[in-house]
């Protein structure tokens, strides 16, 4: 594993221009604290859907995101990075390509995996190959399916529903190898067959990796899915539920941080505080569908002390939580 925190989001604080935005839902809504406050584009079109960033200065970058968007499945997102205001002259590896908004499942691979119901959509996309059962899956192509020889098409998570897809939550994020120095970034959102007809997101996120130590964390780290749910209970004994959002929260203990990362981590405690919002990565290294489950915007839920264990070398415990 190579865990790290992401913090601050430089695009809040960035000039953001580009694409063709509602009047009711502007650009500047990026900026809001609150991930339901969106921007949306006039359509679907990768005109629209296109966002230039200048971040002032040239900035250290590492973690990339899109928050709390409508992107479909066979919809893709890119960002480059640019030491020109021109945007023409790509900084080395400051290019993620174009990658999809949700990872895509081989359908070769494992059939267990693979979630298809009839008369709903989906929002994970088959590569080509055969599902080995019985009754046969040819996925000869993104979003169409042969079921003996009766072709299907697989569509998205709109319809259900259901905004993401598994019950996650429809965010993307990304871990550059290493960080790249760029002031100016374009991301661009391909997706132009959006059932919505427009693209919208809640958030834009741009950030270093402000705490990587290099002794990762340790062994017994937890990551659940806290329910929200309100139970109670009639007097007759039947159960009556209000069904609520979950949120993950991740408990990690960093046990060999050197004089150096002890000061990082005094000073990202005094500067996120209990609201300060972050990008908790469990791996950063991880594959785009463990990214999707493990990695996600949080505060930091309970601020704990630094343990001075031997000499120069300090322990850390850290409660991340899901911000919704």
């Amino acid at each position: 594993m190579s865990a790290l925190v992401s913090y601050p989001d430089f695009t809040l604080t960035a000039t953001l221009s580009g694409g063709s935005w509602a009047s009711t839902y502007p650009l500047s809504n990026l900026k809001t604290r609150f991930l339901s406050q969106k921007a949306r584009t006039t359509d679907d079109s990768l005109a629209s859907a296109t966002v230039l960033v200048d971040l002032g200065a040239p900035l250290d970058v590492r973690v990339l995101g899109i928050l709390s968007h409508n992107i479909s499945g066979l919809g893709t997102i890119r960002f480059r990075g640019y030491s020109d205001s021109g945007y023409t002259t790509l900084v080395t590896g400051a290019d993620t390509g174009a990658v999809r908004a949700f990872p895509a499942y081989d359908a070769t691979y494992d059939k267990n995996s693979i979630w298809l119901r009839a008369d709903y959509y989906t929002c994970l996309q088959m590569a080509l190959g055969t599902i080995p059962q019985d009754l046969a899956y040819d996925f000869n192509n993104d979003g169409v399916v042969n079921i003996n020889d009766v072709i299907i098409a697989l569509n998205y998570a709109q319809a259900t529903g259901l905004d993401y897809c598994g019950q996650w939550k429809p965010n993307w994020l990304y871990s550059l190898t290493a960080a790249k120095t760029a002031r100016f970034w374009k991301v661009e959102i391909s997706d132009t067959s959006n059932l919505d007809a427009y693209i919208e997101f809640g958030r834009l996120w741009i950030g270093p990796a402000s705490f990587a130590p290099a002794v990762d964390i340790s062994y017994g780290a937890t990551l659940v899915q806290e329910s929200n749910d309100l139970i109670d209970t009639s007097l007759d004994g039947v159960m009556w539920a209000n069904k609520r959002p979950s949120r993950r929260m991740a408990t990690v203990d960093y046990n060999v941080l050197t004089a150096a990362e002890k000061q990082a981590a005094l000073l990202m405690q005094r500067h996120l505080g209990l609201t300060g919002e972050l990008v908790w990565m469990m791996d950063s290294a991880a594959t785009a569908r463990d990214m999707m489950m493990e990695a996600f915007l949080a505060t930091i839920e309970k601020a704990s002390p630094i343990t001075y264990a031997y000499h120069n070398v300090h322990e850390l415990p850290l409660v991340f939580r899901e911000v919704l």
